[in-house]
């Protein structure tokens, strides 16, 4: 099938490793504060509209990886601002096909003067194994996520939050259709 590149479930295996990796070996290259980043597992559905029912047509599960950058201010009220960078992969799927998605791109964050809670958004060029699903043609292998989303730490490691995520091509393909997904995360911050 043209447009369709083979998903290899041990290079999606080893691309979350790498992202643990990650974690590990660049602790000594952290941002300013006590949290470098953090890694998540996040999974959604995109929901539709058909006759009136309400049916999911896309499922989403991804590992992350985001590494806080030194560039952050905090503001007088005590509302602080960091800027990260977020590399994502994981599996899009429908009822008859699967296709690997990953991208990375930039992440910025406003978390409340304790640090608790947290507003972020961010965008990301990604790639999509198979364009060319059942019900819809993304138009090609590239693709821009958009997402914004809210956080809770409720301890000092660990974090739960939920986005609303937004991809499609920007149109620089014929085919746009676009999809949302609402996408809940647990993960732990380091």
């Amino acid at each position: 099938m043209p447009g369709r590149i083979p998903v290899d479930i041990n290079k999606i295996q080893r691309f979350v490793l790498f992202c643990m990796a990650g974690c590990l070996l660049g602790a000594p290259l952290h941002a300013k504060g006590d949290e470098r980043g953090f890694l998540v597992i996040r999974g959604g559905s995109s929901d539709h509209f058909n006759n009136t029912q309400l049916y999911d047509r896309y499922r989403q599960v991804e590992a992350a990886l985001t590494w806080w950058l030194p560039w952050q201010h905090r503001f007088s009220s005590g509302i602080l601002f960091k800027s990260g960078l977020d590399i994502h992969g994981g599996l899009l799927t429908d009822h008859d096909t699967s296709a690997f998605v990953g991208g990375i791109g930039p992440r910025l964050a406003f978390f409340t003067p304790k640090e608790v809670f947290c507003l972020d958004a961010g965008v990301s060029p990604s790639l999509l194994s198979d364009h060319d699903f059942r019900a819809d043609d993304f138009g090609g292998p590239l693709q821009f996520n958009s997402f914004i989303g809210v956080a809770w730490h409720p301890g000092k490691w660990l974090r739960l939050g939920f986005r609303f995520q937004h991809m499609s091509n920007g149109g620089i393909y014929s085919q746009n259709p676009g999809m949302q997904i609402y996408v809940a995360e647990i993960g732990f911050r380091f």
